[in-house]
């Protein structure tokens, strides 16, 4: 309950629920007869949910957040000494396949570390517990399609994991005895900042893998249209956000460990 509670404030702290909310709250006040008050909260809903719906600004939100290029391919075996994949979430009670599965952002992450491994020779662990409720582990769920689908087998398998923070910990409780210090990290760019800053401070030194780079492309005039997509796009731009103010909090909270491994292999550039 206390971490559905946690995921309940996430929603509703980042728009378009408060948004939402203040458009709701307008509408209420013009029913009540105050209409000033009223225009106003209904201006202040929907100007921001319109512009936050234009792909051209969901894209300039995520752009700030992506700071690596792709990673250099073929990768080396010697470069790393495992792939990690943190979960991207699950596609609860899917019918087509009879129950809870990877979800189209796991399964892209997935992909692209089975193609390294297989590139590679590297072992791969999988990360991720169940967030929401469910039936099965994000970890488990890769696993289950690693296995059955691209007959690629998984070194390691950690399905405790709750969030990014989460998922580097225990990563590194199951890897580091087994020596496993030095990691290939795959998830996609605009998460990728925070999970090697997660996963450096528990003691990895990480080579960043990152898929789902945008391209390079003049914005059209279709982009400048409000979509729901485009409000989607925004809003996980925004959460992601929302987690990167939470990580430095945490940082000015609890400093890093003095035998934390403070660097990278190289994979960032700040654009």
């Amino acid at each position: 309950m206390g971490y559905d509670f946690h995921l309940i404030l996430r929603t509703l702290a980042v728009p378009p629920a408060p948004l939402l909310l203040l458009l709701g709250l307008g509408l209420a006040l013009l029913a009540v007869r105050r209409r000033r008050p009223g225009v106003w909260a209904i201006v202040l809903a929907a100007v921001p949910l319109l512009a936050l719906a234009m792909p051209v600004v969901a894209g300039w939100l995520a752009s700030g957040l992506i700071a690596h290029v792709p990673l250099a391919r073929p990768l080396a075996p010697d470069r790393c000494q495992a792939i990690v994949v943190p979960g991207g979430g699950l596609a609860i009670a899917a019918p087509e396949w009879g129950g809870d599965t990877v979800s189209g952002s796991t399964l892209a992450r997935l992909r692209y570390a089975i193609a390294l491994a297989r590139e590679s020779g590297l072992p791969i662990a999988l990360s991720g517990g169940s967030p929401v409720p469910s039936t099965i582990s994000e970890a488990e769920a890769m696993r289950r399609v690693a296995e059955d689908e691209f007959a690629q087998p998984i070194a390691w398998v950690e399905d405790r994991s709750r969030n990014t923070w989460e998922n580097a910990e225990r990563t590194y409780a199951l890897l580091a005895p087994e020596g496993i210090r030095r990691v290939c990290l795959v998830t996609h760019a605009d998460h990728m900042a925070r999970a090697e800053h997660a996963f450096i401070r528990a003691g990895f030194a990480v080579v960043p893998a990152p898929i789902g780079l945008p391209a390079a492309a003049a914005p059209r005039v279709l982009d400048y249209i409000p979509t729901g997509s485009g409000l989607g796009a925004s809003e996980r731009a925004m959460q992601e956000w929302l987690g990167r103010a939470w990580y430095w909090i945490r940082d000015q909270l609890a400093p890093a460990n003095d035998t934390a491994a403070p660097a990278t292999d190289g994979g960032s550039q700040r654009t």
